[in-house]
């Protein structure tokens, strides 16, 4: 019996990322090998970059036909870049993965992103561990998160990542 392949796609924002994306396509290729029973497409979206962002997207997606780019007209900012990139380009993929161009989320853990969402989870986030930041940026952080979790009905973990 010849089971239909699940879908992902890898919504990926980019801002003057013209000497991260071709990295960035290889890493993650070599990470999705293992996951045989996935169609993996990636969706770039040029965020208003300056430099050659568009080029490379343009250049990797005419080799590659898993790659898909999508291009704003000027910065909007990442969260208008990923929704960009879910409302254009993934309306038929069983999972999306978002991820930074800029290698700062590993494509590593991608097997286990898919391994937990297999378990039947239907959002799984990763978590930041290792980065410090300016005891002012820490705190800042911990006020947005005690006050998102305090009076709304989510319950989002500190130091969540966009890696998700």
């Amino acid at each position: 019996m010849n089971e239909k392949k699940r879908s992902i796609t890898f919504v990926v924002p980019a801002y003057n990322e013209e000497n991260n994306i071709r990295r960035f396509h290889e890493e993650t290729n070599k990470a999705t090998l293992s996951l045989n029973n996935y169609t993996c497409e990636f969706v770039f979206i040029d965020d208003g970059s300056n430099d050659s962002t568009w080029r490379v997207i343009k250049e990797i997606s005419d080799l590659d036909l898993t790659v898909k780019g999508l291009r704003l007209s000027r910065n909007f900012g990442k969260e208008m870049a990923l929704t960009a990139g879910i409302i254009e380009l993934t309306k038929f993929s069983d999972a999306v993965i978002f991820m930074d161009a800029d290698l700062q989320h590993p494509p590593s853990l991608i097997p286990k992103l898919i391994q937990q969402w297999e378990l039947g989870f239907q959002i799984v986030t990763t978590q930041r561990k290792s980065i410090r930041y300016s005891i002012w940026r820490e705190m800042g952080s911990n006020l947005f998160f005690f006050m998102l979790n305090r009076f709304s009905k989510l319950s989002i973990q500190h130091k969540a990542t966009d890696f998700r």
